[in-house]
């Protein structure tokens, strides 16, 4: 798999670790590879950008999970390299190659009333527009079996808007986002989102296409007003405004002030995946206590 030492990644590895999976994950570092091996899984050493140097080592792999993004201005451009490579090395295989790939909420359009589905066309944000094309010909290779899976917000202890929200409130400071506080996102924890990746590797349909949601919508003022009753405090929300150098291309932040409601029962109804942080209160006090100091 690729993202191993990411939010998504890392809690992945945790999951099939557990269910007796044994994963390979890229690692471009010493420091990737020690976190690699601290969670149970086998590194190897690799840059995503440079897919030569690992197809081969993927391809001796019963599946393939890409969960690894450079986020940087030449996404787009890695990730077409990285799954060009991929697509002409599995052509040499005897069986299919099974590959998870990680879409994106944001190649959806803006839906905070009526709940985006599988069916809901794509209008994705302008950063996001390479990737409608990229699912498409990955689903049309005749050499995979391709599943997609679509995360909301993914929230650890860590990282995402709940952790964010906590940061700014014990700093004193308020918590800047590009929404507004009537906007309305879908949340998931690391752990709910690492439980459905395991459950499509294991199922026997794998030719899909998944939105991974546990709260389907919430506004934001809605997940501050639970971050303070949780930690006690005043948490100020501050929407600031889009830069006016910042290229809509490269705007990843844009899809923040993009309110959408969410519905996950493909996955429900076609795996019986069921999340078990599925209340933002529950969500709150589980990630929260996690990140607590000790007494």
């Amino acid at each position: 798999m690729t993202g191993g030492t990411g939010t998504i990644g890392s809690a992945v590895v945790r999951e099939l670790r557990d269910r007796g999976h044994h994963i390979v994950a890229l690692a471009r570092s010493e420091e990737a590879s020690a976190r690699i091996r601290d969670a149970g899984a086998s590194p190897f050493p690799g840059d995503l950008r440079d897919p030569a140097g690992w197809t081969d080592r993927a391809m001796s792999c019963d599946a393939f999970i890409h969960a690894g993004a450079s986020f940087s201005d030449k996404m787009a451009e890695i990730d077409r390299k990285a799954m060009q490579a991929v697509l002409r090395a599995a052509t040499f295989r005897k069986k299919q190659l099974r590959l998870i790939y990680t879409g994106n909420i944001w190649l959806y359009p803006a839906s905070p009333e009526v709940p985006l589905s599988e069916t809901t066309s794509f209008d994705p944000l302008p950063a996001l527009s390479w990737m409608t094309g990229q699912i498409r010909s990955l689903q049309t290779a005749l050499n995979l079996s391709v599943s997609i899976i679509h995360p909301s917000f993914v929230c650890s202890a860590r990282s995402g808007p709940i952790a964010d929200m906590a940061q700014a409130l014990r700093s004193g400071k308020p918590f800047k986002t590009r929404a507004r506080p009537d906007t309305v996102w879908s949340l998931i924890s690391d752990e709910d989102l690492a439980r459905l990746y395991a459950d499509v590797l294991e199922g026997r349909n794998f030719r899909l296409s998944l939105l991974a949601t546990a709260l389907p919508a919430l506004t934001v003022q809605e997940i501050a007003s639970w971050v303070e009753a949780r930690l006690g405090g005043t948490l100020k929300l501050k929407t600031i405004a889009t830069p006016e150098d910042v290229d809509p291309r490269h705007d990843l932040d844009a899809g923040l002030a993009r309110s959408q409601a969410v519905s996950a029962f493909k996955a429900t109804r076609l795996l019986n995946w069921s999340p078990q942080l599925d209340t933002i209160e529950t969500l709150v006090d589980h990630l929260l206590a996690e990140t607590e100091p000790a007494i």
